[in-house]
């Protein structure tokens, strides 16, 4: 039976092939670029998130089972977590910059 491309380029990766890592990233980043830009209106906040889920995505690839599900949809998990953390984490932060304006009554 042969391997499908993902399977060599997640081999590649358990073995830290960088040069895997390049061609993951250049094979799935627009997709994921798009679907956070979609949903993040900040540019650099949607890079940042980006870069955070590729760097999640490279240090848990041991976990990824293809008999599960596909490579493009555990990935994709990861960037949907990590756009939920930003978001929350940006909420937090404007409600709490916001809460400390707010003037006690004299």
């Amino acid at each position: 039976m042969e391997k499908s491309p993902d399977q060599n380029i997640v081999n590649q990766l358990l073995k830290k092939d960088d040069a895997a890592f390049s061609i993951l990233y250049d094979q799935y980043a627009p997709a994921f670029y798009g679907f956070i830009l979609q949903n993040e209106l900040n540019q650099a906040t949607a890079e940042a998130v980006l870069y955070a889920a590729f760097l999640e995505i490279k240090n848990r690839i041991t976990e990824f089972d293809s008999l599960k599900t596909t490579l493009f949809a555990w990935m994709f998990r990861i960037v949907k977590k990590q756009l939920h953390r930003d978001t929350e984490k940006v909420c937090v932060n404007k409600f709490q910059s916001k809460t400390s304006e707010v003037v006690a009554p004299a």
